[in-house]
């Protein structure tokens, strides 16, 4: 897969020339506004709601428009701000926060760095072969990778709902730890616009949005920081007969999409070029068996006070930014973000 062609930028929002369906929308009524304005007289409203609306389809940055970021404010300032997260311990456990999800943790027990014995890769194989067998699952077709960081103090966790590859032990206690909840099997968050504040400290939740200037391996540089992170790779598999599906149709419209372009006489760029292959390999590899499966990366940054924690953010997007990801900040969505990056994945 290292070979192949690497990740590029989040692809689940559809997009047209690089904006989603809602900015087209809000441009094709703020221009059919303006445009009946113009042929009446003395209809300032509709130039005001034309305008309004040709603003609201702006950038405002992070790939949000300036009306996804109203309502955003909006949500947040309607809901609850207390949000609580249980783990209940049992086989196999289930985690209760926004929403619920049942899962089992284990722990990848090992000695020494991986990487310099090889190690890594007989581990990544054996978990790739897990997706894939569960592809063809009757349920829990939801996975996630976690690895937290304390200092010098490094633990990885696989959440799954079946039986783990070699190597993982079950461990039900560093499952509560990546939860936050710790031996009391309880947290309270208080959500504030841009981190969370808990029993003992702050946090703050990032997503990573852009995959395209990665280096291998692709999180490396966000797990070598020192500072208390939780970088949660979360996978949710799509099964066989929906995957096919889906692969299908993604390159059909790639490559029609193309041809039309063609046609037309417009050239094609080397950003098109990757992604229409990035498409014809997904699919090849889904005709092979592979698992076809839905990414999300959260980055977890833990401090004990808020200038802490805006230092080490600070840190975590610059570390981000020299291995080639592209982070958003989640403002207005910390408590969905941490509940979405909990093991077991609830919310999804």
């Amino acid at each position: 897969m290292s070979e192949g062609v690497r990740l590029g930028d989040a692809d689940a929002p559809a997009r047209i020339l690089g904006l989603d369906r809602l900015q087209l929308v809000l441009l094709a009524f703020g221009a059919a506004v303006l445009a009946d304005a113009l042929v009446r007289v003395h209809l300032v409203v509709l130039v005001g709601l034309g305008v309004a609306l040709l603003a609201a389809a702006l950038p405002a940055g992070e790939r949000v428009s300036v009306a996804e970021r109203l309502g955003l404010a909006l949500a947040y300032a309607a809901r609850p701000h207390v949000t609580s997260v249980v783990v209940e311990r049992g086989d196999p456990c289930v985690v209760h926060a926004l929403a619920s999800a049942t899962t089992r943790g284990y722990a990848l027990r090992h000695r020494g760095r991986l990487d310099l014995s090889g190690a890594d890769l007989d581990v990544a194989r054996r978990v790739a072969q897990s997706l894939d067998a569960l592809a063809t699952a009757p349920s829990g077709r939801h996975a996630s990778l976690h690895v937290v960081r304390d200092g010098d103090d490094i633990a990885t966790l696989l959440c799954l709902g079946g039986r783990p590859p070699e190597g993982w032990t079950r461990d039900d206690a560093l499952l509560a730890r990546v939860s936050g909840v710790g031996l009391a099997d309880h947290l309270w968050l208080l959500e504030r616009l841009s981190y969370l504040r808990t029993t003992d400290g702050v946090c703050r939740v990032l997503r990573v949005r852009d995959y395209s200037a990665a280096t291998v391996p692709l999180l490396a540089g966000l797990q070598r920081r020192r500072a208390t992170t939780t970088v949660s790779l979360h996978l949710d598999v799509l099964d066989d007969a929906r995957a096919r599906r889906r692969v299908e149709r993604l390159s059909h419209a790639a490559t029609s999409n193309w041809a039309a372009a063609s046609s037309w006489g417009f050239r094609e760029t080397s950003r098109a070029r990757r992604r229409v292959a990035r498409t014809l390999e997904r699919e090849a590899h889904v005709a092979e068996g592979r698992a076809l499966v839905r990414l999300a990366v959260f980055v977890t940054v833990r401090a004990t006070r808020l200038e802490d924690l805006d230092d080490a953010v600070a840190g975590t997007l610059r570390a981000a930014r020299e291995c080639g990801l592209v982070l958003d900040r989640g403002l207005g969505r910390q408590a969905r973000w941490y509940c979405q990056s909990l093991p077991g994945g609830p919310g999804w």
